[in-house]
């Protein structure tokens, strides 16, 4: 023999291929569900509220320290201890029939008139 022999290389089976895509790919998902970490985030910050009141009173005086946030100065006559919201006897310009149920205006309706038969 005068050229050298070659050995034949064996070639890769399909099961053999099969089950090298598999090792390999529980391999990276198995770092990928364990690489990622999850950590719960605080509560944000709760910011303090205004109250925003629309009254139809008014105070030429400033108070030093609103209590309430409104379009004019709404300071108090004194009859309360406390800071209370101002409220007005009736809510709208049209007092309501029953507290929470506005009255519908309800409509006479006919059928439309037919010509006469023949």
């Amino acid at each position: 023999m005068g050229m050298a022999a070659v050995m034949p290389t064996p070639g890769v089976g399909e099961n053999q291929r099969l089950g090298a895509t598999m090792t390999l790919s529980l391999l990276v998902h198995g770092l990928v569900v364990l690489g990622f970490g999850f950590a719960l985030e605080s509560a944000a910050p709760v910011v303090p509220t205004l109250d925003v009141i629309l009254t139809q009173t008014t105070s030429a005086l400033t108070p030093k320290q609103a209590d309430f946030l409104a379009q004019a100065s709404n300071q108090g006559g004194g009859e309360h201890d406390k800071a209370s919201r101002p409220r007005d006897n009736q809510t709208g310009p049209i007092a309501q029939v029953q507290p929470g149920v506005a009255p519908r205006p309800l409509r006479a309706q006919a059928p439309t008139p037919q010509p006469a038969p023949r």
